[in-house]
């Protein structure tokens, strides 16, 4: 039970329970959960050209997922699939022109739900650890509220915006004495969204994107008597420098390099 000051009381929880079928070791899963999002103190309280609504509710949500695992013996090798189901309910809504003249500009309004299909495997292969993962999303607006025209962020019977439909990951690892090596590939499909340079929303698409990230670990001193281990991290994110957009209008970072120290003590 969530106890508000602001919003009063909700229910939420999460349940969970799985099973294990010995004779193919086969794993059956499935949980239930609800939650809330309260509303940022933008949309409450915001004064000027927007102006928040106090009197607005949180957003809520409820989720529910199955799904079965299986590894493949002698091998070490594991494949799970999962389908989930999530539904939203009282979505944080903004409008230019607000019903009443001089009103709020944001109302609890819209709902959608959003449901798909992920897909994940790991593989090792001596020192080498191989990791892969596919997910399918299906996003609808259920109900759009006092909003309009292509332009609008929510169009009923259409997709979420910057949901991407196809998303897919490859990554693989290699074990070294004293540290190890990463290497990983991530492609995002097109997604639409909406361009509000011009007044007036305009709807766009995203074009997709592919990012390749390195990393490494490696000891430098050894842990040795009261002395602590001293290891090197390297890491280089969207190696390539793909230039992309999560939000349409905004670039996202290029390529970087973080460079970082770990200290272990103990056993």
């Amino acid at each position: 039970m969530e106890d508000n000051e602001q919003y009063g009381s909700f229910f939420t929880y999460q349940l969970g329970a799985s099973y294990v079928y010995p004779r193919t070791n086969t794993r059956l899963r499935g949980s239930l959960g609800k939650g809330f999002k309260e509303p940022t103190f933008f949309e409450t309280s915001a004064t000027g050209y927007t102006m928040g609504n106090p009197e607005l509710d949180p957003e809520r949500s409820q989720v529910w997922e199955v799904g079965v695992e299986q590894r493949l013996e002698g091998t070490g090798a594991e494949v799970s699939l999962t389908w989930f189901h999530q539904s939203l309910q009282d979505l944080i809504q903004y409008t230019y022109l607000p019903p009443e003249p001089g009103g709020p500009n944001f109302y609890n309004v819209a709902e959608a739900r959003s449901r798909g299909l992920e897909l994940t495997a790991q593989v090792p292969m001596g020192a080498f650890r191989f990791t892969g993962g596919y997910t399918y999303l299906d996003t609808k607006v259920l109900e759009a509220g006092f909003e309009g025209g292509d332009g609008a962020v929510f169009v009923k019977g259409e997709s979420l915006v910057r949901r991407p439909e196809h998303q897919m990951s490859l990554g693989a690892a290699l074990a070294l004495r004293g540290g190890h090596l990463s290497g990983n590939v991530r492609w995002v499909g097109s997604r639409s969204d909406r361009d509000f340079s011009g007044g007036a929303a305009m709807p766009v698409e995203l074009p997709g994107y592919l990012l390749i990230g390195l990393g490494g670990e490696i000891n430098l001193l050894p842990q040795t008597g009261r002395w602590p281990a001293l290891d090197l991290q390297l890491r280089i994110e969207n190696l390539l420098d793909q230039d992309y957009q999560e939000v349409f209008g905004y670039r996202a970072p290029g390529r970087a390099f973080l460079l970082g120290g770990k200290i272990r003590m103990g056993p």
